[in-house]
């Protein structure tokens, strides 16, 4: 007997081991189909006891004329030669005996081991191998595929993610031909910031790589910037397939629920002093001294805008804030000349700028150069303003037109791990001034935003070029 290969319907393909069994007219008497039976397994190799796991393997045998039924081409059934198809469940696994039999155990028409023995109902036991081709991602050395949509593995958003996929049981000559991913959410490649004063120009940017929408090959490395909000309601599935040379394939599956810091509030507060939008020699400085400047808010206590936030974290981590601006600024000087700051598009407001000056090559691109470290399940808040202003030293009139993007962004704890943007916070002031007989004298058209509000964002904030690297040019 020849058992042929199979292919069940299920994700992961099964490969046996081939045995054949003789049933010859030397050996004893010829079986036709209705008149012999194939027990299997008589004995399984990996339990204890007759018959142990029978039902582990289906068999397709040939017609009663001995012709292949549906499904099993290669069934035969000859004096010389039998061929059926075991068709595996996918718990059967290890080394099983089959043998045939006659239909009532009848002696003289039997097998034997040779022409010397006495003939036998039975033929010789005869092993097949049954072995599981099957499917796994891990993650850090442990295993992660194979759970259930309801009881995901929870990692946190900005979170390194690295999988590797794997597939064990490959017949002999059987080779992986490829390995792809498929992975749910808002993955992405990576997310970089960069701030350098030492290098010229000034390295000034952020960028971000998106991951392909099949990634391939054994490992896998992205970063989920969305996730869930304390719901326990969104789970991503990872799927990894692995094409083997005999065109089937084996698949992985894993869930993944990533998880965003919740509660989160941020919102701004602007100042209450009227104008708000005003000129003062109270807020700017040359060599020590006080210049004139326009502005948008007063000197501490007072502030243009407060920025208010609250974070309470699963992991723990830091939390900051980052904002862009995209600035027009003009001037008139003394001696008539007009000259324009445009920015063009959104740049970093690098204040932070004036809080890295003993050590320009490990500046931070974080508001004010300020990261503050958030303990896991503790909530935390920190205020921060900003109060952004024209110098009109040597000037007769000054404008603004500034909109910033403010970011709230978090980053987890880990090695590897990138920011991610909680919520953002759009703002804006417009405002301008003139000289005349000695007098400043403001616009009557100043605008600005007043308390803006937060909102839920997952969008990472990109940049090339810093404010303080921008300067006027003539008009």
């Amino acid at each position: 007997m020849r058992k042929t290969a199979s292919q069940p319907s299920r994700p992961w393909p099964i490969r046996q081991a081939l045995r054949r069994l003789r049933a010859g007219r030397d050996y004893g008497g010829a079986y036709e189909p209705d008149d012999a039976r194939l027990w299997l397994p008589m004995r399984s190799q990996n339990s204890s006891g007759c018959c142990a796991g029978t039902s582990d393997l289906q068999v397709t045998q040939a017609n009663s004329d001995g012709s292949a039924p549906s499904g099993a081409p290669y069934d035969y059934w000859s004096d010389s030669q039998i061929n059926v198809l075991l068709t595996p469940t996918s718990t059967s696994a290890g080394t099983y005996d089959l043998l045939v039999t006659a239909a009532y155990d009848e002696n003289g028409m039997a097998f034997s081991a040779n022409p010397a023995d006495y003939p036998s109902p039975r033929s010789n036991p005869g092993p097949i191998e049954v072995t599981q081709t099957a499917a796994q991602i891990t993650r850090a050395g442990s295993t992660v595929s194979g759970g259930q949509s309801t009881s995901p593995n929870i990692v946190s958003v900005g979170q390194q993610i690295t999988l590797n996929g794997t597939v064990t049981g490959l017949p002999a000559g059987v080779t992986i031909t490829n390995q792809t991913w498929a992975i749910q959410g808002s993955p992405i490649a990576s997310y970089t910031q960069a701030l350098d004063y030492t290098t010229i120009p000034v390295t000034c940017s952020a960028t971000s790589a998106p991951l392909a929408a099949t990634p391939t090959g054994p490992q896998v490395t992205f970063y989920w910037i969305d996730g869930d909000t304390g719901s326990n309601t969104i789970t991503y599935r990872v799927t990894y397939t692995a094409l083997l040379s005999d065109q089937s394939q084996a698949v992985a599956i894993a869930y993944f629920r990533p998880v965003r810091p919740s509660p989160v509030s941020f919102s701004g507060t602007t100042t209450t002093t009227v104008p708000a939008i005003n000129e003062s020699n109270a807020i700017l400085q040359q060599n020590g001294n006080p210049v004139p400047s326009l502005n948008f808010g007063y000197p501490d206590p007072d502030y243009g805008i407060q920025f208010n936030s609250s974070v309470s974290t699963t992991y723990g981590g830091n939390v900051a804030l980052l904002q862009l601006v995209n600035t027009s600024r003009t001037i008139t000087l003394t001696n008539g000349t007009h000259g324009a700051e445009v920015s063009g598009t959104y740049v970093l407001d690098d204040v932070g700028a004036l809080f890295c000056q003993a050590n320009p090559g490990n500046c931070v691109p974080q508001y004010s150069g300020i990261i503050l470290p958030y303990p896991a399940n503790k909530p935390g808040a920190f205020p921060l303003t900003d109060t952004p202003a024209v110098l009109l030293q040597g000037t007769t009139a000054g404008s603004a037109n500034d909109q910033f993007q403010t970011y709230l962004m978090y980053q987890p704890p880990g090695n590897g791990s990138i920011w991610v943007t909680l919520e953002t916070l759009s703002w804006s002031w417009n405002g301008a001034v003139s000289l005349s007989n000695g007098t400043w004298t403001l616009s009557p058209n100043n605008t600005y935003t007043a308390n803006p509000n937060g909102s839920n964002s997952t969008t990472l904030p990109l940049w090339s070029g810093c404010r303080t690297s921008l300067t006027y040019n003539p008009q």
